[in-house]
């Protein structure tokens, strides 16, 4: 499975879907409103493409070489296109977090 560390909020259940997800073919991706994200899972026969990368190629180049080999999965999960990337995307993952804390511990 790869997951960026700049995802911290996919949701856990995402992650289980991926993972139970039974397919044939070698790649697993999540979908959310038609954009694919992450987590991805990658079976086997993959690591031998992923270990023969050029500095040039990028994990991507690899996912999206076929895509007839890739099982798409729909969840409901916007996260999994979000990620963290400047000071301005972790403070507004900051406010929004600390906001859900106050009111879950509200009810």
């Amino acid at each position: 499975m790869i997951w960026p560390v700049d995802m911290p909020h996919v949701q856990t259940e995402t992650a289980r879907l991926v993972v139970a997800a039974k397919s044939d073919r070698p790649i697993v991706v999540p979908v959310w409103g038609g954009s694919g994200g992450h987590p991805i899972l990658l079976k086997r026969e993959i690591f031998r493409e992923i270990l023969q990368l050029s500095k040039s190629d990028t994990m991507k180049n690899v996912v999206r070489r076929d895509a007839n080999r890739i099982h798409r999965i729909e969840v409901d999960d916007p996260a999994i296109i979000d990620s963290i990337n400047t000071p301005e995307d972790y403070a507004t993952f900051n406010a929004q977090h600390s906001t859900l804390n106050i009111e879950e511990s509200k009810s």
